[in-house]
């Protein structure tokens, strides 16, 4: 089954805005942890 050139980016432009937004989380995460963020 071939898929749509469309279909494909569409898959994977969902795939990089979860990985973008699981990047944020741990980012956030991260700066909570090192006392740097929620400090001002």
């Amino acid at each position: 089954m071939k898929l749509k050139r469309s279909q494909v980016i569409s898959k994977g432009e969902k795939r990089n805005k979860v990985q973008a937004h699981k990047g944020m989380k741990n980012l956030e995460r991260f700066l909570k942890s090192t006392g740097v963020y929620g400090h001002k």
